[in-house]
């Protein structure tokens, strides 16, 4: 950036005193003006006049003392100029998530410089406060200055496997979960408790990937109770699809037992009689939706003998 002078003008004024020592003013003030950069080559352009020798002349005496005074403003402005050179595009390398995340899986498998120990069952995982807090808000306030794990720099959790520990740890120090379609059921619900967004979402996608006839039933009931709408509507809907043959499994006799709102729901989506979920009967052709609803219910032949425990007749005799 190059920074010149611009010499903006030149003010004259001028006065004499008399032999009275009064200050009179004999002309106007003459201003003179003249732009430049460069003062080597000002030069003025015009004619004015300093004093007229008869209008001098009449106002002085041969005793009087002459003085002449000249007074010169300069007023300058600024003149700022700004030069840039083109400038070559710098790109810059992506990020390395894949190092960061990496530096940390090693910092859990090693367990250098770790601060908190969380005891499952025989087993001891050797952690640092820093990561569990910044990941978990569960950790984060467990962690808490003045609570009693942080003071004891350890925490006992008796309810979750110690392979779905794992898991899970290796998910909040890595973002990753290598055994997430083993243990999708269980890592669901642990992200559930530990505010764990991401392990949650990888794990309902998992186990809407690999929904089967066996396991539909476990999936669906694992879904309402820890609130993932998308693996219950697919649950659902792979549930009604295959109707006939999930029927017949041990999974469906026991959500009949101990879920009935959820057969509620899947009844209500195979008949096309819940509008929330829109019609499905479209799907599920091969279901002869004209039969009894309590005939699809019905359990098996031999396995009906599971529903008489609980229901029997006046007479006294099983209702089967």
């Amino acid at each position: 950036m190059n920074k010149s002078t611009k010499f903006q003008g030149i003010i004259f004024g001028k006065s004499y005193m008399n032999h009275f020592k009064i200050e009179k003013s004999l002309v106007p003030k003459i201003c003179i003006t003249r732009s430049f950069l460069n003062l080597s080559s000002f030069q003025l352009h015009g004619y004015f006049e300093y004093i007229r020798r008869d209008l001098l002349i009449s106002h002085v005496q041969p005793a009087d003392e002459l003085q002449l005074q000249l007074t010169i403003s300069v007023t300058f402005d600024t003149i700022t100029r700004v030069s840039q050179a083109p400038t070559k595009q710098i790109s810059y390398p992506e990020p390395r998530v894949e190092e960061v995340a990496q530096g940390l899986s090693t910092m859990y498998t090693d367990g250098k410089l770790a601060d908190f120990t969380i005891i499952v069952k025989d087993r001891q995982f050797n952690t640092h406060k820093v990561v569990l807090a910044a990941r978990s808000p569960v950790f984060a306030a467990m962690l808490e200055p003045h609570t009693e794990e942080a003071q004891k720099g350890r925490v006992t959790i008796s309810d979750v496997d110690c392979d779905v520990m794992d898991e899970m740890l290796r998910f909040i120090y890595s973002g990753s979960c290598p055994r997430l379609s083993q243990f999708g059921l269980e890592l669901l619900a642990a992200a559930d408790r530990f505010h764990l967004p991401g392990l949650k979402a990888m794990a309902d996608q998992a186990l809407r990937n690999n929904l089967a006839v066996d396991s539909a039933c476990r999936n669906l009931v694992f879904a309402d109770m820890y609130n993932a709408l998308d693996l219950k509507q697919e649950a659902i809907r792979f549930i009604v699809y295959n109707i006939s043959n999930v029927i017949q499994t041990d999974n469906w006799i026991e959500l009949t037992n101990s879920h009935p709102n959820l057969v509620t729901e899947i009844v209500a989506s195979l008949i096309g009689g819940d509008s929330k979920k829109g019609n499905n009967a479209n799907i599920v052709p091969q279901i002869n939706l004209g039969s009894p609803v309590n005939g699809l219910l019905e359990a098996p032949p031999h396995k009906r003998m599971r529903f008489s425990t609980s229901t029997t007749s006046s007479q006294g005799n099983d209702n089967i």
